[in-house]
This record gives C-alpha cells, sequence and structure tokens, in this order.
C-alpha cells in the first residue's frame, strides 16, 4: 500500500496556526467595558437652587403643566429639606448624573422624585442609584413606594423591572373649566358650482376630565 503523504505546511500557515493556539482565552473579558460605579451624596439645603432645576427638568420631561418656575421650585425645596424629606445626589466622574427626593417615615419611604439627566439615559444609571438608596441609605426593614404618571409607560416598566408591583390605582378629577373650540359647518353653494366651504364657528361648552 503506497503511503500518500500531505502536502509541506508553509511557514505563513504554521505561524498563524501558532498564534491560534497561544491567544488568550480571556480576550472577551479583557475587552469588555467596566462597570460604571456611582458616587452619592446627601443634599443640603446650599443645594436647593440645584435641585429645583432637576425638578424643574423631570416636570418638562413629563409634559406636566408648569404651574412653578424655576424659582417657586427651588424655595419650595428648600422647604421640603428643612421638613421631612431627604435629597440624594448621584455623581458619575465628579459630574452629576442622578438625583433622588424621598420621604421616609417609621413604616415605609416614599420616594417623591427621581431623575436621570439628558445624556445619561439608558446606560444602567437609573437602575445603580436605586440600587444605592435600597440598599445603603434607606432601612432594609420598611417598604418603598413610589408614584408615576399613567401615561408614562417607560416609567412604569422601569419600576415594575424592579421589583414595583401595583398596589393602587388612583383617580383624578380636573376643576371644571370652560373650554372654546371649532365646530365645522358645511355650506353649499346652490348658485355655482364652486365646491363646498368648511366654516367653523366657535362654541362654548364646560369640560370636566378625568385622569387629566
Amino acid at each position: 500500500m503506497k503511503k500518500i503523504c500531505s502536502a509541506p505546511i508553509s511557514a505563513f500557515t504554521r505561524e498563524r496556526q501558532n498564534h491560534a493556539r497561544e491567544r488568550p482565552k480571556t480576550l472577551l473579558r479583557i475587552q469588555a467595558p467596566a462597570l460604571t460605579q456611582l458616587k452619592y451624596r446627601k443634599a443640603t439645603a446650599k443645594d436647593s437652587q440645584l435641585l429645583g432645576e432637576l425638578n424643574h427638568q423631570l416636570i418638562r420631561d413629563h409634559h406636566l403643566p408648569h404651574y412653578l418656575d424655576v424659582s417657586q421650585l427651588t424655595r419650595r425645596m428648600r422647604k421640603w429639606l428643612a421638613s421631612d424629606h431627604r435629597a440624594v445626589i448621584f455623581t458619575l466622574d465628579g459630574d452629576m448624573v442622578a438625583y433622588a427626593l424621598y420621604r421616609q417615615t417609621s413604616d415605609h419611604v416614599f420616594l417623591r422624585q427621581f431623575l436621570v439627566v439628558h445624556g445619561e439615559r439608558r446606560k444602567g444609571l437609573g437602575r445603580q442609584a436605586f440600587n444605592i438608596l435600597n440598599t445603603q441609605i434607606w432601612p432594609k426593614t420598611i417598604k418603598r413606594t413610589v408614584e408615576c404618571l399613567n401615561t408614562n409607560k417607560a416609567a412604569t416598566s422601569f419600576w415594575l423591572n424592579l421589583g414595583f408591583r401595583i398596589y393602587s390605582l388612583k383617580l383624578e378629577l380636573s376643576p371644571i373649566c370652560k373650554k372654546t373650540f371649532l365646530q365645522p359647518t358645511i355650506i353649499r353653494n346652490y348658485s355655482t358650482k364652486a365646491p363646498e366651504k368648511l366654516i367653523f364657528h366657535p362654541i362654548k361648552y364646560w369640560r370636566g376630565v378625568i385622569g387629566h
């Protein structure tokens, strides 16, 4: 029986095979990005201006009516911090990226405001910030509550993914307000072949909205 000899391996092919065998198995772990670490500090009355501006941003993000401007929100924040509210400011590499405002009682803590600033979202910072609140700041033996708008599906999904469950449904009936809208009326022109005209007449009505 004849012995079949394989073709000689070139130096280039041998070098590639040796390089593949010597390649470290931890290459993917080395290239994986490191987890960002948040730092935090408890806010004081000196942070009222900053927190008022962040509160204003939170209101805009939720498309809420602007009943208070930044100066009014700052004064309200200062009163809250001087009474029964506490705030925490979260930083990353020295930059402020999130804040939380809460009220703590003997049996539960109510998270009133929670915000990750623009440009720092979708990075897992909100989850990290809440984890700090939940494990390092708040007592482990009391329940946590949070409120979010029914129309804010992203916020609802965020809190549900963190383990919260829907407990109650809050309904709101806004004050009856007088509004004006335009009622269309079609005027047919029979004397000529001109197209129909659409004329709007203002009509006033009273309206109450549930969940507004």
